[in-house]
């Protein structure tokens, strides 16, 4: 896209911004936009949009669920302030539990015997979005070797720490949407980011209802299992250098890992006296989510060079 320079008085040059961008930002006359100087490169931000508040009533108050399905739904799409009605004063409960488990920069900030008041403490920022996304990967990294841990060792003993770190990957994956529905410039093309965000989900959350199975049956994981767990490890190494050094080489790399892997499950599912059939068919589940997980980093890659070029 290009835009000729037009003088306007005796010392100032001016450009016109796309009518697309500038319906979609909601941008109209005396509006403050931020200019970012990069070496020759000049870049324009929208500003981050506002969402009005809005009021709800609980769909199930006996449910911890429903609360938390409604909740984390408007807060990531991006409302700033949510008033909740209930007629339970138990209900509190789930929505504190909600607001300080998953709802990173949000606190209770008006409460009643009928309502409360849930409100942004934090403005969403651009700036730390690549150490969040960092830490989410991160926060996957360290799952994999508690649950490799327990799993060897035939023992939950990491439990409480693999529960907290499903709550917190959580915590900033909605943040993450949330800046991403605010319209915060992320770098990277905005539904690409989202999509990758659901699989990394998809693939913590895989492993932690693996890890729950294992916490309630206790059974031996064989040896070939086990070999599976680190295999997989390996395998999201590629998943996290491929997003983060933006090398395609890695997505090559993946596929005969990925082919080696699948006959690894299906040798070990198709045998009758294996107790682990259950917990095999969990690690098929992350191996397809993680094989599917990897086009929206592919596009991403792609998209950038698109971009360069």
């Amino acid at each position: 896209m290009k835009r000729k320079v037009v003088k306007l008085g005796p010392s100032t040059l001016v450009v016109s911004l796309p009518s697309g961008w500038i319906k979609h930002n909601g941008i109209t006359p005396g509006a403050e936009l931020d200019l970012e100087e990069t070496n020759n490169n000049l870049m324009i931000k929208a500003p981050v949009k506002q969402h009005p508040a809005i009021t709800i009533t609980l769909h199930d108050e006996n449910d911890k669920k429903s609360a938390y399905a409604q909740l984390s739904h408007l807060y990531r799409v991006g409302f700033d302030k949510i008033t909740v009605h209930f007629t339970e004063l138990s209900s509190l409960k789930h929505i504190s539990h909600v607001v300080s488990r998953h709802l990173l920069g949000f606190e209770i900030t008006k409460k009643n015997a009928t309502s409360c008041v849930i409100e942004s403490i934090t403005e969403p920022t651009d700036e730390k979005f690549s150490v969040l996304m960092r830490r989410i990967f991160f926060q996957i990294k360290e799952t994999q070797e508690l649950v490799k841990f327990d799993f060897s060792h035939t023992t939950t003993h990491k439990a409480e720490e693999i529960e907290d770190i499903r709550a917190s990957l959580d915590r900033y994956i909605f943040f993450c949407r949330r800046l991403i529905s605010k319209g915060v410039d992320t770098g990277e093309s905005a539904h690409l980011v989202w999509e990758l965000l659901t699989f990394l989900m998809h693939i913590d959350h895989a492993y932690y209802y693996m890890y729950e199975y294992h916490k309630d049956h206790k059974k031996k994981i064989h040896r070939e299992t086990l070999l599976i767990l680190e295999h997989l490890e390996h395998y999201f190494d590629y998943f996290y250098k491929a997003y983060f050094e933006r090398k395609e080489e890695h997505l090559i790399k993946r596929r005969k890992e990925r082919e080696q892997i699948q006959k690894m499950i299906m040798s070990q599912l198709e045998s009758a006296l294996n107790q682990n059939k259950v917990i095999l068919s969990y690690l098929a589940q992350i191996l397809r989510l993680m094989q599917v997980g990897i086009s929206p980093i592919h596009s991403i890659i792609v998209d950038e060079k698109r971009k360069q070029s």
